[in-house]
């Protein structure tokens, strides 16, 4: 057996509060799991993919097509060892990602959260995060959206259907209060939450299934 897998799904933006869409992190592990995403800049934070490492995951990058327009792919690619991969593959391609055992979305953004918990799976990185859950794979997700998103039914909505497919969602002023349109700052984004939740997280999943929910 090999060391744990990760995705890092990278999605629309960046951490700079334009707009409240800021890039998506995925990550998720064939015996295992790790957190994660690029920020505006294209870098991930330093300190917790080292830890993610330190932990035995192996880390793995899957972005948007938009991301992957501003992503520094090579550098990505060269810190974590595997290609970036940002679409599906072709009918006779290879798999060139190992199958994740755990997820790991943050930071999430409105749009997001909304369509996977609708099942729509219009990117390689939804596809993966609907086949996650249907699979019942351990997933933590941490939000980043700003106040006037936060007051649209669909997100509470949304959030609520992820917590019940089994979804580990950290959501609320404890964790990160929302912030004013075009005002975020990533800095203030807490990724420490992440894999601490993950480790829980994968601790108690059984992998079952959650079943179909009304």
């Amino acid at each position: 057996m090999g060391l744990p897998a990760g995705f890092l799904l990278d999605l629309d933006g960046g951490l700079d509060g334009k707009g409240g869409e800021p890039a998506h992190g995925l990550w998720g592990a064939p015996q295992g799991a790790l957190p994660e995403a690029a920020g505006g800049d294209g870098e991930i934070p330093v300190d917790l993919g080292e830890q993610a490492h330190q932990d035995g995951w192996d880390v793995c990058l899957i972005a948007t097509p938009r991301a992957f327009q501003w992503l520094d792919v090579p550098g990505l690619a060269g810190r974590t060892g595997h290609p970036v991969r940002h679409d599906y593959k072709l009918p006779g391609e290879p798999d060139l990602l190992p199958e994740p055992d755990a997820i790991i979305v943050a930071p999430a953004t409105f749009n997001t959260i909304n369509k996977w918990a609708a099942g729509i799976a219009d990117t390689l990185a939804l596809g993966l995060l609907c086949e996650a859950t249907g699979k019942g794979l351990p997933v933590v997700v941490l939000p980043y959206l700003n106040a006037a998103q936060g007051e649209h039914p669909a997100l509470g909505e949304g959030i609520e259907r992820l917590r019940r497919l089994g979804v580990r969602v950290l959501f609320g002023p404890e964790v990160l209060p929302l912030h004013r349109p075009r005002q975020g700052k990533r800095d203030q984004f807490p990724w420490h939450l992440t894999l601490p939740a993950l480790k829980e997280a994968a601790g108690h999943q059984t992998q079952q299934p959650p079943g179909r929910l009304q």
